[in-house]
């Protein structure tokens, strides 16, 4: 009966901590993370896809990558926001080159301790 009752208390134990370490703050950061490597996939297929001949200007994977990257970004991982910066920096996945856009994400990215954005950030020089 005396193992039982160990049992059980293990048991109780790994659960209460399998809890918290997914507790809703941790997966938001998961899910955020998550969606920055399905966009980064997304970025990869865009970038090697054959040119559609039909419509060039449209490309399924670029628009999937930039979801995937806001949706990210908003979600606060400084990752996809450095490169929500660098795609308005250099006009990169179908988005038209906007400086001041590009500060913005970069400035949130650099908040989090992102070394690159803060380098791209000192490196830029953008008009207030």
């Amino acid at each position: 009966m005396k193992i039982f009752r160990t049992l059980i208390q293990m048991k109780m134990k790994f659960f209460s901590s399998f809890i918290a370490q997914y507790s809703p703050e941790q997966s938001s950061r998961s899910d955020a993370y998550l969606d920055y490597l399905k966009a980064r996939r997304y970025e990869f297929k865009a970038m090697y896809q054959a040119q559609d001949t039909i419509n060039p200007f449209y490309n399924l994977n670029e628009r999937n990558a930039m979801w995937y990257f806001l949706h990210s970004a908003s979600e606060g991982y400084s990752s996809a926001q450095f490169k929500l910066g660098q795609c308005y920096l250099t006009g990169q996945l179908g988005l038209q080159s906007n400086p001041q856009k590009a500060q913005q994400w970069l400035v949130l990215a650099a908040g989090q301790g992102h070394v690159e954005a803060k380098d791209t950030l000192l490196r830029i020089a953008i008009p207030s």
